[in-house]
């Protein structure tokens, strides 16, 4: 999704940091053994800024970093940079509760 100026719109970016943010998250809850506190997982804050544009077409590079992987609350750091300059594009940190640790929890 882009703009009508050719940049990547900030809803597509912050999209991309929630997806990138819950995947990270799970992927060292697999390598930890502890996925199913995963499965059932909801977000409950996210928070992002916005700093450089990136070009429709131009290739971006994604790194996420987990900060805490808890009993029941998880949150990754994911950064998004041009290709061509190294440029931050996008910062954002995303928190996620595991539902399955709420003892009203139907899911």
């Amino acid at each position: 999704y882009r703009m009508h100026s050719s940049l990547l719109h900030s809803a597509m970016a912050t999209l991309i940091l929630d997806v990138v943010g819950t995947y990270a998250t799970y992927a060292e809850s697999l390598q930890l053994g502890i996925e199913d506190e995963m499965l059932n997982s909801t977000s409950v804050g996210m928070a992002s800024s916005h700093v450089q544009p990136a070009k429709l077409g131009e290739t971006v590079l994604i790194e996420a970093r987990v900060l805490k992987l808890g009993k029941a609350i998880h949150s990754a750091q994911v950064d998004i940079f041009r290709k061509r300059d190294g440029a931050l594009v996008a910062t954002g940190q995303h928190t996620l509760y595991a539902t399955s640790h709420s003892p009203t929890s139907r899911l």
